[in-house]
């Protein structure tokens, strides 16, 4: 298989354990980069312009997240779900490593959120974009559950809203970046 048929139709299962389209990676990569650069272009630009073109960022990156975490799964018999917290760390300290690279994933999948919610709310907005960033996860798995799509967990919630305060945290220190080296 070349390089242009995994991209494609491949998924990253020589490298992990865990199957994950390719196309999803880069995409959320791309998502987090374009939203980073905004964040540049936000100092020297009219803010009416950064938050529109945010907008259309923020909207297209959950398009995809939930095509990736509930659309493209196929659904199950039953609600599949996890009652007990943090689980998977049980799992991962009995050598279970598709587990960590599970919440790694997790974590990752939410930074692009945490970028773009603070490239709306601006540097002062910490709690609200932990809590968006909460309710889009708790939203995802609640959809999980329904659908049958998916495995309801609160470790999944937790990786998440990790992901999204990591984002929030980059846009914090690329934002004083910026207008330190403006100054």
């Amino acid at each position: 298989m070349n390089l242009y048929q995994v991209f494609l139709q491949g998924k990253f299962s020589f490298l992990f354990s865990v199957q994950i389209p390719v196309v999803v990676l880069v995409i959320v990569c791309a998502l987090t980069l374009l939203a980073i650069v905004l964040i540049s272009v936000y100092i020297k630009s009219n803010s009416q312009k950064i938050k529109y073109y945010s907008i259309v960022f923020l909207v297209s990156y959950l398009t995809l997240l939930l095509l990736h975490t509930i659309v493209y799964r196929q659904p199950k018999e039953e609600a599949q779900f996890e009652i007990i917290p943090f689980w998977s760390y049980l799992k991962i300290a009995e050598g279970r490593t598709v587990y960590l690279v599970e919440n790694l994933l997790n974590i990752v999948l939410f930074v692009p959120l945490g970028v773009l919610l603070g490239s709306l709310l601006g540097s002062k907005s910490s709690k609200r974009v932990v809590v968006y960033g909460s309710l889009v996860s708790i939203l995802i798995e609640f959809a999980q559950l329904i659908t049958h799509r998916g495995l309801w967990e609160f470790d999944d919630v937790f990786h998440n809203c990790i992901g999204c305060i990591i984002g929030y945290a980059l846009y914090l220190i690329f934002r004083k970046a910026f207008y330190w080296f403006k100054a």
